[in-house]
């Protein structure tokens, strides 16, 4: 396998983020067997597989001479199907520019690709051979000779395996981002991608336990999204990852399964987007109850699980300054309900009530609001800084701004709730 990563410089003279750009594999027709770049290729017209930066484009160079181009998909992947060539050594060469043109692999990626259609892998076809025969002894009657019984045939070597798994929320700019072997997301359903023979069944475990099937497509590649969210450490737990060994299996047309792949590791964040996030309680307040608040000992809120607060009445207002500290650890204030509603919170204010690791881990202490155009949040500065970032975030399916301050901490506003700082 060819695996480097890469450099480059754009045209005002910034670096670009190094890309990974690799040769992961080659799917021999014929023989459906899928090699490394380097071993031997038994037919005519196989599939070179592997990835690089979304959107950028491959040039393939024979002896010098470019004999194809592909563009990589969303998920990373590439394929190019190999033109027919003369048997022999062939020095193939991949070039990888970016959607400028702009070279983005200064030194270009080689391999020999060893073409021999006039011989077969090892596995296949493999000659019967003769048991050996004794000599004869001296006056037995002759003993029919023995017929020679074919070797078994191995299985081919279609090893199907996960390249990455694709995050697809809580990243700065909205960006997907690839998320490799032993390392950790907050996308409770992440999108794994691979490689396995070529229009094969792919068989998806976690833990050993069967999630999921999809289909391999004609050049091997699949890619698979879990209906059910993968699991992550309970909101009461002291974890707060927890780990997924995710393996695939191949199923061929006539219903042969390949080895098990190796397990790909993957850590789930406790505060996952897609998982199961339990609230506390959810508490309804009218304004009578916001009245009262702080006058009858009661303290609404738990330190173990999300709370959320929903305002119910039109035109209700909630000032949390104002409660008397009988507010605890709540995170998420929803002002939705009938309308015109109001809060109005201070930097101590989210500060004591907001969560470290909620939604995302951008910021320290926040809070998330929820509403529409006819309410409104103030957010009392006193010289705080508070302002809008122009991050957005998303949370359970809707979009938010992140208004923030010099003490780093953040309420999320979702998109149309009016803010007014003051």
């Amino acid at each position: 396998m060819e695996n480097k990563t890469y450099s480059t410089n754009n045209n005002a003279g910034d670096t670009v983020t190094p890309q990974n750009f690799t040769i992961d594999s080659v799917y021999d027709g014929a023989y459906k067997t899928m090699t490394n770049p380097q071993e031997v290729v038994h037919s005519q017209n196989a599939f070179l597989n592997g990835t690089a930066q979304p959107g950028n484009h491959i040039g393939i160079y024979d002896n010098g001479v470019q004999i194809g181009e592909v563009t990589v998909d969303s998920y990373g992947l590439w394929n190019f199907q190999m033109p027919s060539m003369e048997n022999g050594q062939h020095t193939i060469t991949l070039q990888s520019v970016d959607t400028t043109g702009a070279s983005l692999t200064p030194e270009p990626v080689s391999f020999v690709y060893n073409l021999d259609t006039g011989s077969k892998p090892a596995d296949q076809d493999v000659e019967p051979q003769p048991e050996p025969q004794p000599e004869p002894q001296p006056q037995p009657e002759p003993q029919p000779e023995p017929k020679p019984q074919p070797d078994p045939q191995p299985q081919p070597d279609n090893n199907p395996a996960i390249y990455f798994a694709v995050d697809k929320v809580n990243n700065e700019h909205g960006d997907e981002v690839r998320v490799y072997n032993h390392q950790k997301t907050d996308d409770g359903k992440p999108t794994l991608q691979g490689v396995a023979e070529a229009n094969s069944l792919v068989h998806v475990y976690d833990n050993g336990v069967l999630i999921g099937e999809t289909h391999a497509d004609q050049y091997g590649s699949w890619s698979f999204t879990p209906e059910q969210a993968l699991a992550a450490p309970a909101m009461g737990s002291s974890e707060v990852l927890m780990e997924h060994h995710l393996t695939v299996q191949s199923e061929n047309s006539s219903g042969e399964l390949s080895a098990m792949s190796d397990e790909f590791s993957l850590q789930v964040s406790k505060f996952s987007l897609n998982s199961e996030m339990p609230l506390h309680m959810e508490y309804a307040l009218t304004e009578q109850d916001i009245a009262s608040l702080g006058h009858d000992g009661q303290i609404i809120g738990s330190d173990f699980t999300f709370d959320k607060i929903s305002l119910t009445g039109e035109g209700t207002a909630l000032n949390v300054s104002e409660t008397n500290h009988a507010l605890h650890s709540i995170e998420v204030f929803d002002l939705s309900a009938e309308g015109h509603q109001s809060l109005t919170l201070s930097l101590d204010d989210v500060i004591e009530l907001g969560s470290k690791d909620l939604v995302t881990n951008m910021f320290q202490q926040k809070v998330v609001v929820n509403g529409d155009e006819s309410d409104v949040l103030n957010l009392v500065d006193a010289n705080h800084g508070w302002s809008d970032s122009h991050i957005a975030v998303q949370y359970e399916g809707h979009n938010y701004q992140a208004y923030t301050n010099s003490q780093g901490a953040a309420v999320l506003v979702e998109d149309n709730v009016h803010v007014n700082i003051i």
